[in-house]
């Protein structure tokens, strides 16, 4: 038996003559920002003929902003996954952190600080459901969804974006580089500031740090991230 070919394969076979069976999940990877790939092994009769094909499909990915106890924020995500594992393989909680340079006693160290002190980010390609926020209740240090527990809905416009962006940089957000033009104006070349120069307010030049401010969920936030001055090596 020879083996299909593309032209035997029209529009109206596969509308009318296409059956999938044994569908299966081979493969889930993240994929472009906001969207999760999902890889299937399908067994296809399609036109007269068998095999087994590849199919990709792609679900667009979902966030929320749960607010728990200030300072007690890996412990409730290292908690979902001690009691409520369920809900660790059906969502994926984020607790964003950004590494700060501090000098102390003559001494330079790295220190991890909230992103958003009390934010955890929910990450999904489902829907947050009854069991999911009865499951959430039950973890210590959970308060509320952002806007509240009665109002759930996924993140959108800036705060998507704002999320987005310092998610594309991994859970730990580090330096940026930076250099200073002659008109002392800092130039970012690559890492979280890169893109958000905007939102800069304030530079510390001896602390080698960034002080920005971003309207996310409702309120106004500012915070110091780190930045190497790479004019200084020059």
């Amino acid at each position: 038996m020879r083996q299909p070919e593309a032209a035997d394969f029209t529009a109206e076979d596969a509308a009318a003559r296409a059956e999938l069976r044994n569908c299966r999940p081979r493969q889930a990877r993240s994929g472009c920002r906001g969207t999760a790939r999902i890889a299937m092994d399908c067994h296809v009769a399609l036109a007269g003929y068998s095999t087994t094909v590849d199919f990709v499909i792609i679900t667009l990915m979902q966030y929320y902003i749960l607010q728990v106890a200030t300072g007690r924020e890996q412990f409730f995500v290292d908690n979902v996954k001690k009691l409520a594992p369920q809900l660790a393989q059906k969502h994926n909680f984020i607790y964003l952190t950004r590494e700060l340079t501090i000098r102390r006693q003559g001494k330079i160290l790295r220190e991890l600080q909230p992103m958003f002190p009390s934010y955890i980010i929910l990450q999904t390609t489902s829907e947050v459901d009854s069991f999911t926020l009865a499951a959430l209740k039950k973890i210590p240090d959970f308060y509320h969804f952002l806007n509240s527990n009665t109002d759930i809905v996924p993140l959108g416009d800036r705060d998507l974006q704002i999320i987005q962006h310092f998610l594309g940089l991994g859970p730990k957000i580090g330096q940026s580089l930076v250099r200073f033009d002659e008109n002392d104006r800092i130039m970012v070349i690559e890492g979280p500031l890169k893109g958000i120069e905007g939102s800069i307010i304030k530079v510390d030049k001896r602390k080698q740090r960034a002080k920005i401010r971003v309207d996310f969920g409702g309120t106004a936030h500012t915070m110091d991230l780190s930045f190497e001055d790479i004019s200084k090596q020059n």
